[in-house]
């Protein structure tokens, strides 16, 4: 007597976001960016994280897409960056790549220490 199993098919419920920045990921301080967070599938609000500072944290609103202006830049904006979609309050997107923000030019913060004081 042979037994026969269902088949178990899974696929990404959900997608990843594409995450830019322009008018580059490398600025001069001062300047203005905006990144913009990207879903294929409609959302009803966009995270965008800076990594290592939990406290930088912006939502933006959108269907597909979400801008997030800063600026004018400074060093301490220098970072990598991702963003994620909601798709109601309890259930989001995978994260997507990392973009890394490089600031340059800074005059008032040429001090070799480290950004932020918690860390050795």
């Amino acid at each position: 007597m042979s037994s026969t199993l269902p088949a178990l098919l899974c696929v990404e419920m959900y997608d990843t976001p594409t995450l830019s920045v322009h008018p580059g990921p490398e600025v001069i301080s001062g300047e203005k960016v905006t990144f913009y967070c990207r879903l294929d599938t409609a959302t009803s609000m966009f995270l965008l994280l800076k990594e290592g500072r939990s406290s930088h944290v912006q939502r933006g609103y959108g269907k597909v897409q979400a801008e997030f202006p800063l600026g004018p830049v400074t060093t301490a904006h220098r970072g990598t960056y991702r963003c994620f979609g909601s798709y109601n309050n309890h259930a989001w997107s995978f994260p997507s790549e990392p973009v890394k923000l490089l600031v340059t030019g800074d005059i008032e913060n040429t001090s070799l220490a480290p950004e932020d004081p918690t860390f050795p």
